[in-house]
Parts: C-alpha cells; sequence; structure tokens
C-alpha cells in the first residue's frame, strides 16, 4: 500500500521538482513524527496551487488520525474555494468533530451528500453523520 501511495506521489508530482521536493520533506517529517515541522513545509514552499492543496488534503488526512484537528484546519484553507471537493469537506469536517464543533461538522456532511451524491466521500459522509447522532440523509 505504501509502495502504491509513493508510486502516485511521484508519478503527480514528477514535473515539479520542488513539489516533489516538498512531498518528500513532508514524508519524512510524519515518518519521524515531527509534527510542529509539517506547517512551515506548505506555509513557506513556493509550489503550483493544484499541488499544495492537494499535499495539504494528504497531510490534513495524516494529523486528523494523529488527532490534531487544528493544524489540519489550517492546512486545508490551504485550498481555493475551486479545489474544495468532497474529500476536502469531508477532512473538514473530520477536523471540525475532533474540535466538538459537532453542529459546523454536520453541516459540510449534509454539503456533501447533498452536492457530491455520486462521489464515494457522500457515503462515508452518511456514515459520519449516523455516528453524530442525527438521523443521515
Amino acid at each position: 500500500r505504501e509502495l502504491l501511495s509513493d508510486k502516485y506521489w511521484i508519478q503527480l508530482l514528477q514535473n515539479s521538482p520542488s513539489s516533489l521536493a516538498v512531498w518528500a520533506q513532508i514524508e519524512y517529517n510524519l515518518f519521524t513524527g515531527s509534527i510542529s515541522k509539517l506547517r512551515n513545509i506548505l506555509d513557506g514552499s513556493n509550489i503550483p496551487k493544484d499541488h499544495k492543496c492537494k499535499l495539504s488534503m494528504y497531510l490534513a488526512k495524516s494529523l486528523n488520525v494523529r488527532n490534531e484537528p487544528g493544524e489540519s484546519l489550517h492546512l486545508l484553507s490551504a485550498c481555493e474555494s475551486g479545489e474544495q471537493n468532497a474529500e476536502y469537506l469531508y477532512l473538514t469536517a473530520e477536523a471540525l468533530l475532533m474540535q466538538g464543533a459537532v453542529d459546523s461538522a454536520r453541516q459540510v456532511l449534509t454539503k456533501i451528500i447533498l452536492e457530491n451524491s455520486h462521489e464515494p466521500f457522500s457515503e462515508k459522509a452518511r456514515i459520519l453523520l449516523s455516528v453524530t447522532g442525527r438521523k443521515p440523509l
């Protein structure tokens, strides 16, 4: 699984050496547990906006797993509105739930279900919404 993930990122970022270098730094710091350095890596990078958003979502997912919702939400703010897809919204909802902002998270989950019904994250949103105590749509 890790090998496939690495291959995906290398292929995605192969035309941008600076993006590839940022991804490598992220991987190293995740591996070593240097969570405090992660924000600076992306904030200080000069990489294409779409790469920055994809890497921010990748990193936010890892931070959500490590129960770092504040950092996760900060990184997700790097994505512009046009890049805020169902995965972005789902990661945002997860982080909001971890922070205790249940009503805000429910609004985001409902938005995923209503606006992205064809996405796999729509079903994940239904499940997460049902766990938060409200009947899913």
